[in-house]
């Protein structure tokens, strides 16, 4: 990553526990910013946390950028985290890009993913609209579904 954003003069690559970079990154004056949460998910409160970080970041500066990548394993989860993340976006336009790989009956299994975005460029949804239908036709088993939402 740090290779691919080396020419970018604004750009920073930080490696460290995420949840705190927010804290001590969004305490200065506002400036245009992309948080991209990709969270292990092997804590159980970890989608709580990423509803958190959005509605923290969304408080601290209304124009932010949050990207949170998540799984999906059940429909009622996944519905469950835009909602809440909906919430937490106080007002925010809110896109979901997701990529169901088969059908959600074992949640058990990594059945699909999303990347559900607040405050996304206008140009974001042709390009995330590609890419999950791509996704979904070339990776999915039968009945596969790319949408963006």
């Amino acid at each position: 990553l740090e290779a691919s954003l080396s020419e970018v003069s604004h750009a920073r690559v930080m490696a460290s526990d995420g949840w705190r970079l927010v804290d001590e990154h969004l305490s200065g004056p506002p400036i245009q910013s992309l948080v991209l949460v990709d969270p292990p998910y092997e804590m159980p409160d970890d989608l709580a946390r990423a509803v958190r970080l959005i509605g923290q970041c969304v408080r601290r500066d209304p124009s932010v950028v949050v990207a949170v990548w998540l799984p999906i394993k059940d429909l009622a989860g996944f519905d469950a985290f835009r909602c809440d993340a909906e919430d937490a976006a106080r007002g925010a336009h809110l896109l979901t890009a997701q990529v169901r790989l088969r059908p959600l009956t074992d949640p058990m299994r990594l059945n699909g993913c999303a990347l559900v975005v607040v405050n996304p460029s206008f140009e974001f949804r042709k390009t995330a609209e590609a890419v999950v239908e791509w996704l979904a036709r070339d990776l999915g088993e039968a009945g596969a579904l790319g949408r963006v939402d």
